[in-house]
């Protein structure tokens, strides 16, 4: 199941991504992944809507070491981004000024519930200033600024990313 969260002319809401356009639905992290026997929320038109990013943390922890046979042989190193670098899909990455050379790296991202468990998976982008980072130990500043963590544009509920296929056919929309 695909959740999204939408700017439309009406407000800002979570929704289910159809092909119907966007259905709206309750806040997920209040009442869990929605039963799809049970939905008849509105439906918002795709031209109606712009995607923002599906999660609204308080922080966002990343993990360091993890991309090639050279950096996984480091120990796990967990860093801390402020929720304020979090934007939508479509958000522009804003780069301060003198900042110094910035990469940016796609990651998947666990959603975790308030119970722990995996919610489900998302797209980031983890934009870090390497100049900054160099000379800073924990990294807030470097990948702390707005606009760093760009993540979406939906939280997919039903991925298994060790088999690469659905958690559970029965929750995949078509």
């Amino acid at each position: 199941m695909r959740i999204a969260r939408i700017a439309h002319p009406g407000g800002e809401d979570f929704c289910l991504m159809g092909v119907d356009g966007y259905r709206l639905i309750e806040n997920p992290f209040r009442t869990g992944v929605p039963d799809l026997r049970r939905l008849s929320g509105p439906v918002v038109s795709a031209a109606d809507a712009r995607l923002l990013a599906p999660v609204q943390p308080r922080t966002v922890v990343g993990m360091a070491h993890n991309t090639g046979p050279a950096d996984r042989a480091l120990a796990p190193e967990a860093f801390l981004k402020p929720a304020r670098s979090v934007v939508g899909p479509s958000g522009a990455i804003e780069l301060p000024a003198g900042i110094g050379r910035v990469d940016a790296e796609a990651e998947l991202a666990a959603v975790i519930a308030a119970d722990g468990s995996v919610f489900g998976w998302t797209l980031a982008n983890d934009v870090t200033a390497r100049d900054l980072q160099a000379t800073d130990a924990r990294w807030a500043r470097a990948k702390g600024y707005p606009t760093f963590t760009p993540v979406g544009p939906w939280i997919e509920t039903s991925l298994d990313p060790l088999s690469g296929g659905p958690r559970d056919e029965s929750m995949n929309i078509q």
